[in-house]
């Protein structure tokens, strides 16, 4: 096999692997985004108010089971009442910075 198609075989593996790590919290988890869209699309005609979602969204259903998610996955540590990064948790983080820099995407946004 020649080193260009060994390139393309791993480039191929990488760009799949990328798409469902993007892919997977959507999936895995309650998208707020989602849910929102959804409580929109079900209100009818006469539309949905920003209070009547306010209530969806408290920290029991959007805050606490990520955390507990991030937290079961060891990349995130609670320790004094703090939330740290774990080393998987930082290598994670620096992967979705390289994803967002590859993709020309702002910083801290979107």
């Amino acid at each position: 096999m020649a080193s260009t198609d060994l390139l393309a075989a791993y480039l191929l593996n990488f760009s799949f692997s990328a798409a469902y790590i993007l892919s997977y919290p959507a999936v895995q988890a309650a998208s707020p985004s989602l849910v929102i869209v959804l409580m929109i699309g079900n209100s009818g005609a006469e539309g949905l108010l920003r209070g009547d979602l306010a209530h969806v969204f408290d920290d029991d259903v959007v805050l606490g089971p990520r955390i507990e998610d991030l937290v079961k996955g060891g990349l995130v540590t609670v320790e004094g009442g703090y939330y740290r990064l774990t080393s998987k948790g930082t290598v994670l983080i620096r992967f979705f910075v390289l994803m967002r820099y590859l993709l020309s995407l702002p910083r801290g946004r979107g």
